[in-house]
């Protein structure tokens, strides 16, 4: 299980870099905790792995202290991307939802 995620790992972050614009952009990856003690290791070692990915305008990597599990990172991670990046959507999409009531 541990290679094939490492595998699949790079081979995401290999097609990420393929594209044009990736010199352009900025990379955030969320890793999460470890799901016990014994996966400590291995977590460290993808982390360590991650800090050396380049070709990308910047890297920022969120290290979770705990397990979150898959859906509440992506959850998680979606959301504060868009609160960040995006807060004029979440006002657009907030005035068409109260327009809708109004009518």
């Amino acid at each position: 299980m541990y290679i094939t995620v490492c595998g699949t790992l790079v081979k995401q972050l290999g097609h990420l870099k393929k594209n044009k614009l990736a010199d352009q952009s900025d990379l955030i990856i969320y890793s999460d905790g470890p799901k016990n003690y014994d996966n400590r290791s291995k977590v460290i070692e993808i982390r360590d792995y991650l800090r050396t990915v380049d070709g990308f305008n910047s890297l920022r990597i969120i290290e979770r202290k705990k397990n979150f599990g898959l859906a509440v990172n992506i959850v998680e991670g979606v959301t504060e991307i868009v609160k960040k990046y995006h807060p004029l959507r979440n006002e657009i999409y907030g005035h068409q939802n109260i327009i809708a009531k109004l009518k």
